[in-house]
């Protein structure tokens, strides 16, 4: 995802937009079961992801964003005002710990959630931040799966690049990713969205769209 945002960047700069201000958070560290999967190197295992990554484009990127070698908090969310939160996590938590440190404001905050399975994928778009009888909020990944704030179970990390892959198949990550992108590309550039998420089916080769459309949100049993 962090290739898709530099790569969104480089062009609004061309655009004679300011582009993006990253600042990205993970606490793991790159394994040898990461390497064909994700953007990393031999040479970068054993290091810091966020570390690794942001580094690499600060240093050949012409930009200067920031990492933290640790996970997000609550705390962290509280005393930040982004415009922006893209999360790319395994952890049900973690998703819980955005969710509960959003939305009771009085600004508007977009918050991006990408998830994915062995070969299938979301991505949901939603407001993070907003007034709370806004009626034109988009609801985020917690509201459409309130069964997300209960769920404590992070998914094992990978020892062998085949369990890796049995659980995220080649390929999936940057789908998802693209659908991610994409979306935010349309509202950055276009300054408007007809649908707020996409469900990517790999093995199918689908990809099925959320509308924006309340409709389609109380299906998902929400209010």
């Amino acid at each position: 995802m962090i290739d898709e945002l530099y790569r969104m960047h480089a062009l609004l700069v061309r655009l004679d937009h300011p582009g993006l201000s990253v600042r990205a958070w993970d606490g793991d560290e790159v394994s040898e079961a990461n390497i064909g999967r994700q953007r990393f190197w031999p040479a970068d295992v054993g290091w810091n992801k966020a570390e690794i990554l942001i580094s690499r484009y600060n240093n050949f990127g012409d930009v200067n964003w920031r990492f933290e070698n640790r996970n997000i908090s609550a705390n962290d969310l509280r005393d930040m005002n982004p415009d922006l939160i893209v999360s790319c996590v395994d952890d049900p938590k973690a998703r819980a710990v955005i969710a509960k440190s959003g939305r009771k404001k009085s600004d508007q905050s977009i918050w991006v959630d990408t998830g994915n399975d062995s070969d299938s994928g979301q991505v949901i778009l939603g407001h993070w931040r907003g007034r709370d009888d806004d009626q034109g909020l988009l609801p985020h990944v917690v509201d459409l799966y309130p069964s997300l704030k209960k769920q404590n179970k992070k998914d094992g990390d990978s020892c062998s690049t085949e369990e890796a892959l049995v659980k995220q198949d080649f390929g999936i990550n940057q789908r998802v990713a693209a659908e991610a992108s994409g979306l935010l590309w349309r509202l950055f550039r276009h300054g408007g969205l007809e649908r707020h998420g996409s469900f990517v089916y790999q093995t199918h080769g689908e990809v099925v769209p959320l509308m924006i459309c309340r409709d389609s949100w109380e299906s998902f049993s929400t209010a």
